[in-house]
């Protein structure tokens, strides 16, 4: 995360977003990252990374042959 932040600061201000890419266990895997990247720059309160706004960084998830997810709760996370 620390690599993330640290390119989004250098990039301030160039209309960034993040895609994570997986396929199979790896798409399952893109998902988990991509939220788990959401979470730590949702609650990064101490320094304003994104831009002057703070403005969501968009992320995406492209994913191609990914198992199911069943958990009922962590789709509803992942849909709010």
């Amino acid at each position: 995360m620390d690599k993330v932040t640290h390119l989004l600061e250098v990039s301030k201000g160039e209309g960034l977003s993040i895609k994570v890419v997986g396929h199979n266990l790896g798409a399952l895997l893109a998902v988990l990252a991509a939220n788990e990247l959401h979470a730590c720059l949702a609650t990064d309160t101490e320094r304003d990374i994104t831009d002057h706004h703070r403005l969501p960084l968009p992320i995406a998830v492209v994913s191609f042959n990914d198992p199911n997810i069943d958990n009922r709760v962590f789709i509803d996370h992942l849909q709010n």
